[in-house]
This record gives C-alpha cells, structure tokens and sequence, in this order.
C-alpha cells in the first residue's frame, strides 16, 4: 500500500514539474536557435530581433522583413562585421528597450502589438528615446535590416525587377568586314 502511495506522488511530483514553470506566465530562459561565432544570444534576444524587425518592415503587398528572415542577416551582420564594442552597445541597448517596453506596456517585446513596437521605433528614431545604448542599438538594428531586406532577392526580382544579367551576351564573334562591328555594337 506505502509503495502506491509513492508511486502516485512521485507521478505528480514529476508532472508539477512539467507544468509549474508554463504557470508563471513569464518568459523561461530559452536558447537561441541561430548559432553565431561570438554572440551569446538567448531566445529572449532572438525573438525580440525578429518581433522589431517585423514592426520596421511589416508585410504589405510585398513579403516582409520577418517572412523573409532578416532578422538572421541582423544577427550575423552584428555577430561578424561588429567590433566587440558595438556588439555590446547592441545587446546592451537590446536590454535597455527590453526594459522600456516591459515597463511602458507591461509586455516583453515580443509579446507586445505591431502598433506598440512601431511607436517605440518612431520614439527611437525621433530621438525622444535617449537610454543608454538605446540609440547605438537602434542605427546599427535599422541600417542592418534595411540592408537585409533590399538585397534579398525577392525584392530585387519582384521589387526592383533586378536582371543580373540583361539582354543577349554573344562571346566570340568573328568579325571579317568592320561594318559587322557596327551591327553587333548598335
């Protein structure tokens, strides 16, 4: 009988475990699922990155930012072309806005509404935002991004209509009379 009795509790000992963390309501700590040589992101900064990335470039008639995974070209940009400095500036001002966001809307920022994250991004680019950091994450998150966004080649194709290579290339000609030289220069 004692050996049921325990049995029963450890059964719901380990689903407490399972459950109780999911309860809280606020964010575990969560690993990143882009694995970058000297960053050490957490899913937190990750999600926050593709949550802002989706605000600054939202999809319209045209794919956005986030359906085209410019948040990634963001981390690597920063993670590869950064100097250790700016890379500090930049989580550092991550966190910094975290803050902001959580004690402005009581939400993470991934959590929070498109409207909201537009409005924190208006805020940072009139200036009005001075945090520490705040300012150094924001140039280096929006020259990044735009830069992501343009060159992909979705937009370059159906934006830009971008042709790598236009009109006909004809390699070796043999030219025997100059006046075919005209007809094959225009």
């Amino acid at each position: 009988m004692k050996r049921r009795m325990l049995l029963k509790q450890l059964g719901l000992l380990a689903g407490a475990a399972v459950v109780l963390p999911h309860c809280t309501g606020k964010e575990t700590a969560q690993e990143a699922t882009i694995s970058l040589h000297k960053l050490k992101i957490t899913g937190h900064h990750q999600n926050s990155v593709t949550a802002l990335v989706d605000a600054l470039i939202p999809k319209t008639d045209t794919p956005g930012a986030k359906e085209l995974d410019v948040q990634s070209y963001v981390w690597r940009m920063v993670d590869d072309c950064t100097s250790e400095e700016d890379q500090k500036k930049f989580l550092a001002g991550l966190d910094h806005l975290t803050t902001i966001a959580d004690d402005r809307f009581g939400k993470t920022i991934a959590e929070c509404s498109a409207a909201d994250l537009q409005t924190l991004l208006q805020e940072m680019n009139d200036g009005k935002i001075t945090e520490k950091n705040v300012g150094d994450f924001y140039q280096q998150f929006r020259r990044h991004t735009i830069r992501g966004f343009v060159g992909t080649e979705s937009v370059m194709t159906n934006v830009y209509h971008y042709n790598m290579i236009p009109g006909h290339f004809t390699g070796v000609v043999e030219i025997k009379d100059p006046n075919d030289l005209k007809v094959i220069l225009g």
